[in-house]
């Protein structure tokens, strides 16, 4: 679906349309098991810009404005079900910086959009990779548990037909028994090195492959 021009009318200004707008938008792309929503505007649209930033969309270094929203992935990720079951009001505990420039972050040396949910001592923290345009990791408290998974590489560059190294950390204050990995890779990439969790208690473990 596309949308090619969308205003307010000026006697519904500041009545919070355009946010009711934008939320239901998200929702209907959760609901179609979409990954993102996209938006485009321009840089001097400064009255719209903290609005498209409180509801997750982020600027696209070196466009003219391109913006991505990773919300309705997030959302339906089965692993932070029980997160958002008990704070089902998202966008109440999203934290960011409304900044009116693009969103250029590097987390140890990937291009990375941060998603950062907070509610106490709970915490959802989600890294997507801007070239991916897919889940880096996540870093879920809940009810003092807590997981932590994350594929670190020395950057976001690989070519085909070379070995590329990455390592995928995890930490959990519970034993991971239960849990199990299964790698999902287009024909042209294979693991060199397989691996499988340990099922005893641990703080923190890391394997790489190549």
């Amino acid at each position: 679906c596309y949308v090619g021009i969308l205003g307010v009318h000026p006697d519904v200004l500041g009545k919070r349309v355009g946010k009711r707008l934008m939320l239901q938008a998200l929702q209907a792309a959760r609901k179609h098991q979409k990954t993102r929503l996209d938006l485009g505007t321009w840089a001097g649209n400064y009255k719209a810009m903290p609005l498209y930033k409180k509801v997750g969309l982020f600027w696209v270094p070196n466009t003219s404005v391109s913006m991505e929203d990773y919300i309705p992935l997030i959302l339906n990720i089965p692993l932070f079900s029980k997160f958002w079951t008990k704070y089902p009001d998202w966008y109440s505990i999203f934290q960011r910086e409304l900044t009116q420039s693009p969103d250029e972050e590097e987390f140890e040396g990937i291009h990375v959009y941060t998603y950062r949910f907070q509610h106490g001592t709970d915490h959802l923290i989600v890294w997507i990779d801007r070239y991916a345009k897919a889940l880096l990791g996540f870093d879920l408290k809940l009810d003092n548990k807590r997981l932590k998974m994350r594929l670190k590489a020395r950057n976001n560059t690989a070519f085909r037909g070379l070995r590329y190294s990455f390592a995928l950390e995890v930490v959990s204050s519970e034993p991971l028994s239960h849990l199990s990995i299964v790698p999902q890779l287009p024909s042209s990439i294979s693991l060199v090195h397989s691996f499988s969790l340990p099922s005893s208690p641990f703080k923190e473990w890391t394997t790489s492959n190549e």
